[in-house]
């Protein structure tokens, strides 16, 4: 795929990562391009959690994390990033989510008010998700699936290069699921967004992934969704 904007992709080579003197992640190695929608699927305990987190620079990890731009170079992208998990300090927090979007791209604190075009770019934000009907709603009194798509909203308000999603629809009912992945795949094709997502739900991931990573501690297996779900490790690692 051509690059449309400065970054271009992501070089993973022999990252690992070790803790309290087990191997998490071992000899981990990918070449993740601009624009595409690639996922990762494992067993549970697999380290796709912890990949997304070296990716953030949360954890740290042995090997080399290359970040390229479209003359070879490396290059600091933009990183929107969603956890599997939101804390509760989001749920329980009396801001609109409005207010929540634009804690994102102001630098100052929400109480001192915000300009007109941050607020401008924050329900830009909010429409990239469909979720600009929810901006005067407050965080703590979002479903889970609202909560989600806002969370997304968030993730994209800087409008990254790289999209990391860690299970982002766990316990949204089947519409929510459907409509979530809608709105990832929309976005990445507008804005040349690489997305990186880890999800259990093959079928989703075989209708929109450009490529899957089959994921337990290393990497056994990259490939087309078709090849993945057809292929012995696969079986192997599923039982199926």
């Amino acid at each position: 795929m051509a690059c449309n904007s400065k970054y271009c992709c992501t070089k993973i080579k022999d990252l690992s990562v070790r803790r309290n003197g087990a191997d998490i992640l071992m000899s981990v190695n990918l070449h993740i391009h601009c624009g595409d929608l690639t996922a990762i699927i494992g067993p549970n305990g697999a380290g796709k959690s912890t990949l997304l987190k070296a990716l953030i620079g949360e954890i740290q990890y042995n090997g080399k994390l290359n970040f390229i731009d479209e003359n070879g170079k490396s290059y600091a992208p933009k990183i929107g990033y969603v956890p599997q998990k939101i804390t509760n300090s989001h749920l329980t927090t009396p801001f609109s989510v409005l207010e929540f979007i634009i804690s994102g791209l102001s630098e100052f604190p929400v109480c001192f008010g915000s300009k007109s075009h941050i607020k401008r770019l924050a329900m830009e934000s909010l429409k990239r998700t469909s979720s600009e009907h929810l901006a005067s709603r407050r965080i703590c009194d979002l479903s889970g699936g609202e909560m989600q798509r806002v969370m997304l909203s968030f993730a994209l308000s800087t409008v990254p290069n790289i999209l990391l999603l860690d299970e982002p629809i766990s316990g949204v009912d089947e519409k929510g699921v459907a409509e979530f992945w809608d709105i990832i795949n929309k976005v990445r094709l507008e804005n040349d967004i690489a997305v990186i997502i880890v999800s259990h739900d093959f079928s989703q991931v075989k209708k929109y992934a450009n490529s899957v990573v089959l994921l337990d501690k290393t990497v056994l297996k990259t490939s087309s969704p078709d090849a993945m779900f057809a292929s012995t490790e696969f079986k192997a690692i599923f039982g199926v």
